[in-house]
């Protein structure tokens, strides 16, 4: 990214804690697209995993995109664990009729 003198990056690293690696895993193999079509002139993602822990690094050019950005991938995250959730239940409950 080229800097110009009246232009200063904003930076924000965000640390996601998991209940288990498993679920950390499905969480950033789900983003992967997203981080791919974020990546753009002003706006740069990065996401890595260690264990169960997603580690968010986000810049961008001011702070109201970079807020945006931010809270876009928190909605993710949140939709993705609420959604494993789901499924993690439906799993484990039988129905018999």
């Amino acid at each position: 990214m080229k800097k110009t003198s009246n232009t200063k990056d904003q930076v924000a690293i965000v640390q996601i804690g998991n209940s288990s690696g498993k679920i950390a895993k499905t969480i950033h193999q789900a983003l992967i697209p997203e981080i791919h079509t974020s990546n753009l002139k002003d706006l740069h993602v990065k996401v890595q995993r260690i264990g169960n822990l997603l580690i968010f690094h986000f810049k961008s050019n001011n702070t109201a995109t970079l807020r945006a950005l931010i809270n876009s991938y928190l909605r993710w995250v949140i939709t993705l664990t609420k959604s494993i959730d789901v499924i993690n239940l439906k799993n484990s409950t039988t129905v018999s009729i």
